[in-house]
């Protein structure tokens, strides 16, 4: 991993606006995050990336509506998988890390998908999909157009306040993936 500084004199112009869910390439040299393009936030948040030097400005590489967040790399840097949606339908997304090739994995209108992240072998994508507003399931899936998603385990509490988090002290161990 490089030991460069940050370089206060080459931060995004955007200063003012949030930017959240940071998630650092595999080789360590971009960051993927997500921010809002514009002042007004107008078309929500959208995925960018940036130089981990700060020797960059910030590459939008979504757009538009609906917003899109949480954005995490494969394990060979070539891939981010991401939601995008609009509030009541979040939907998991995988594009190429040029931000070529978007592909919409889950078609789950009911549901909000939300923070997705690949395995260590870049086979799988899981992922929490809310229920209602008080429970998520665990979701795993290949990262393949047309593949099945598959739930694990019981119904688990998603609290709102931060995002949804699990109670580990209520989760068995998966029998397998």
């Amino acid at each position: 991993m490089s030991t460069n500084t940050l370089n206060p004199s080459n931060r995004p112009s955007r200063d003012q606006q949030a930017r959240r869910d940071p998630f650092w390439s595999p080789d360590g040299t971009l960051i993927a995050f997500d921010a809002c393009p514009d002042p007004q936030c107008s078309s929500g948040p959208q995925i960018a990336v940036t130089k981990a030097d700060g020797t960059a400005e910030e590459k939008f590489l979504t757009s538009g509506l609906p917003s899109s967040y949480s954005p995490a790399w494969s394990p060979d840097g070539k891939r981010i998988v991401y939601v995008s949606g609009t509030g009541a339908s979040n939907e998991i997304y995988i594009m190429n890390s040029d931000s070529s090739n978007k592909i919409q994995l889950t078609h789950s209108s009911q549901y909000t998908n939300l923070s997705p992240r690949w395995s260590q072998d870049g086979k799988y994508i899981v992922w929490l999909r809310l229920i209602d507003t008080g429970t998520a399931q665990l979701n795993v899936m290949s990262p393949s157009p047309g593949a099945t998603p598959q739930s694990y385990g019981p119904s688990l509490p998603a609290p709102y306040n931060n995002g949804p988090t699990i109670n580990t002290t209520r989760c068995r161990p998966f029998d397998a993936l």
